[in-house]
């Protein structure tokens, strides 16, 4: 268990290359391959978790300036990583991971599935509401069971939205298994478009990328539209001049799809405001922020890149992830006391908006 803890502590960077060497290998790839492959993923994963950094030090001003302005704020967001991290925690963890790679296999070799989840960075959208479901049992086999329904669950969602995934994003033979997104954000988006479908009018609204970008030139670049947000968002905040040049020039703007990365800016000053809007709120989602980029691409698959439908669809979305972190910090702070991680007062997390089974685990808990 301890060599195990071990491993999984120095984290996905690490990780993710040392899983996709061992695959490709066991795919009978040559070594030089199988070696470049895992480190282009981990260069990647770095590079990611770079982006998100730059992107949040570029907004850290226009945050604080609102979180000085929010008298009910007792609340911590203490973010996704904090979290997932902590799930690791539970006596539970390890034994979990390795079960849910076997029962992958047997899926496989039963034709009950042709998905490969090599996403094990990510067993955390199982082990999350898992450890939930034990912090609120105290039964660690509740937990575990919860962890590797989910893990089953999951494929067959990925499986589902291959086709449509592959097809969007252009990534042939893949698909996406991350679980919080795939059955909320997917179905949820899926769901508002039906609504928007039977709206006169409103139906024919389509705002692409490449419709945008060709009827406005340089006006329609993401990288206009980061700078003109990150202008408004200096200037509303009262900035220096140099820091609002410097929240106009963000890096990730440049990677992804367009269309995706283009509402995740847009989404950022929304996320904002919805601090101050819903009734209740206890948390100002500072860690929030760094989550809207995975939030998005699930929204703009569903509505095939239409941009108008893409940011009407992920407001809706937001709110409601929102308020949930806020209504059930309760059982977030009882879920990261069960993994043994000291934190005073109240926290909470996107987790608790975004991850379905927590909104039900919780659900249940408050009805019972």
């Amino acid at each position: 268990m301890s060599i195990i803890k071990g491993i999984l502590d120095v984290g996905a960077v690490v990780i993710l290359p040392i899983v996709m060497l061992i695959l490709c290998l066991i795919f009978r790839m040559p070594f030089g391959k199988s070696l470049k492959a895992g480190l282009m993923i981990g260069i990647g994963f770095s590079g990611l978790s770079l982006v998100i950094g730059f992107l949040m030090t570029s907004v850290q001003s226009a945050v604080d300036y609102y979180r000085h302005m929010g008298g009910g704020f007792t609340t911590v967001d203490v973010g996704w990583a904090a979290v997932g991290a902590a799930s690791f925690g539970v006596p539970f963890a390890a034994p979990a991971i390795l079960l849910i790679v076997l029962i992958n296999v047997v899926m496989i070799l039963a034709k009950m599935t042709t998905v490969l989840n090599v996403d094990i960075w990510n067993v955390i959208h199982f082990l999350v509401p898992g450890t939930l479901a034990y912090a609120l049992t105290n039964n660690a086999w509740i937990g575990l069971s919860v962890v590797l329904v989910l893990s089953v669950i999951d494929l067959i969602v990925a499986q589902h939205i291959a086709p449509k995934w592959q097809e969007y994003y252009g990534l042939t033979g893949t698909t996406c298994s991350t679980l919080s997104y795939i059955t909320s954000a997917w179905p949820i988006a899926i769901g508002l478009n039906w609504v928007i479908d039977k709206i006169p009018g409103v139906r024919k609204i389509d705002i692409s990328m490449e419709k945008f970008g060709n009827r406005l030139g340089f006006f329609g670049d993401t990288a206009f539209i980061g700078l003109i947000v990150g202008i408004f968002l200096g200037l509303m905040t009262r900035q220096p001049w140099q820091g609002v040049l410097v929240m106009g020039m963000d890096v990730a703007l440049a990677l992804g799809d367009p269309a995706a990365i283009t509402i995740t800016v847009l989404m950022i000053p929304l996320c904002i405001a919805f601090a101050f809007i819903i009734p209740g709120m206890n948390y100002f989602p500072v860690g929030m922020l760094t989550v809207i980029v995975y939030m998005m691409p699930m929204i703009c698959l569903a509505c095939n890149g239409n941009m108008f439908r893409s940011l009407i669809i992920g407001a809706i979305y937001m709110f409601f992830v929102e308020w949930g972190a806020s209504f059930f910090a309760p059982e977030a702070t009882a879920m990261m006391h069960a993994t043994g991680v000291q934190v005073s007062g109240s926290v909470t997390d996107a987790f608790f908006g975004y991850n379905l089974p927590n909104v039900i685990i919780s659900a249940i808990h408050r009805m019972f």
